[in-house]
Order: structure tokens, then sequence, then C-alpha cells
């Protein structure tokens, strides 16, 4: 018997966030290609399963802020977009034929649908035509040891109008980008779990 296996850590780098109201928040990490490594049998346990009774987190965050302005939302979206290219050699030093993966592109990106207000309120159409960068900050789940958050830097590439239970709300796409947070590679994205 064959199959492939990849490191936890591996695979979060092609994550994508999901939360939608009333839900639980899920981390979908998708199909990625990996290294063989020889499947081995082993003895199952014969001593009693410890169940842990910590349930996943929901989608009800405690803050949801997209800078100063704490939207009404019903969904969030955050791809880290990153692209994942296997370094194939035929000199490799595992003999596998496999030097090791890397991370060719990324495009980290988003979505969410905040209530429309006034522009007056929040300038969603304003911030979309000026490129305005923001902080988007959320946190999900309430029980400790079982919580996260997420903070990126936004950029909003489109908004429109759409209709959600016969109240008018926006569906806005944003970049994640390299500003306000950190402007080293890969600081547009901070996740804290605690």
């Amino acid at each position: 018997m064959k199959g492939m296996q990849l490191g936890s850590a591996f695979k979060f780098l092609a994550a994508t966030i999901k939360g939608a109201q009333l839900s639980v928040v899920r981390l979908a990490t998708g199909f990625l290609r990996g290294k063989y490594v020889a499947i081995s049998d082993n003895t199952l346990s014969t001593s009693s399963a410890a169940y842990v009774d910590i349930k996943p987190p929901l989608f009800t965050p405690s803050v949801l802020t997209l800078g100063s302005y704490t939207p009404i939302i019903n969904s969030l979206k955050l791809s880290l977009g990153n692209d994942i290219q296997m370094r194939e050699s035929a000199v490799a030093s595992t003999g596998e034929g496999i030097e090791g993966f890397i991370i060719a592109d990324k495009m980290p990106k988003g979505e969410f649908n905040p209530e429309s207000v006034a522009e007056a309120t929040n300038p969603f159409w304003a911030a979309w035509r000026a490129s305005t960068v923001a902080t988007l900050t959320a946190t999900f789940g309430s029980q400790t040891g079982n919580k996260f958050s997420a903070i990126v830097s936004t950029e909003l590439t489109d908004v429109n109008y759409t209709d959600l239970n016969k109240k008018r709300v926006h569906s806005a796409k944003f970049d994640i980008v390299k500003s306000a947070l950190s402007a080293t590679a890969g600081g547009q994205l901070q996740l804290k779990w605690f």
C-alpha cells in the first residue's frame, strides 16, 4: 500500500479560512502533492480512547473591525493564495527525485459581505476608488485555548451591492497587502491562537 503524507505546517501554507453565520469556522487546505512515505502497519491501541470535549470555534466573532469601523457581516473568507511547487531533482539528496517544495508565488485575498451603510458612516466606495489600505481584525471562538484572531492589511478590489435576506449588503473583495502591519515579506497577515 502506498500513500502520501504531508506535515501539518506544509498543508497550512495553502489554507483558506471560511466562516459564515452560525457555522463552525473551517480551515481548508485542499489537495496538495507531497513526498512519498511508505505506509507502515501499527497495532491499534487497546486502551480506552480519550476524547477531547473542545468544540471547534463558531463563527461568532467578538471583534470584527475594518479600520475603525465595525461592520455587520454574515460571512468572511481569507485565502493565503500560495502557489506551492515541487522542486524536482534527478540528483536530490533524498534519492526520491524531490529536493523539496517552494512557495513560487502568492496572492493572498479575501471577501466579506458587510451590510450597506451610508457612505458618510463608512466610505466603502471611496476606499475602493482611492485604494485605501485598512486593517481588518476578526476574532473567532469564545473558549480559552480554542480562539483565534486574524489581522490583515486589506485593499478593496471590488465592491458591489447584493441582497441578503431582503437587506442590501456589499459583496466586497479585497487583496491582503504588505502595509501597516509590517513591510517585511509575509508580514501582511497575522494569525494568533489563544
